[in-house]
């Protein structure tokens, strides 16, 4: 990582678009550790 490393989620929720689905990926939630929120 270098000196200015930032976290990659801030690319997505810094200005969100207010119609746009955000949902848990399909690889990241099975029966077992399903998704948390809806």
């Amino acid at each position: 990582m270098g000196v200015f490393s930032f976290p990659t989620d801030l690319a997505f929720f810094f200005d969100p678009n207010e119609n746009c689905l955000v949902e848990c990926l399909k690889s990241c939630c099975s029966d077992s550790s399903p998704p948390r929120y809806k």
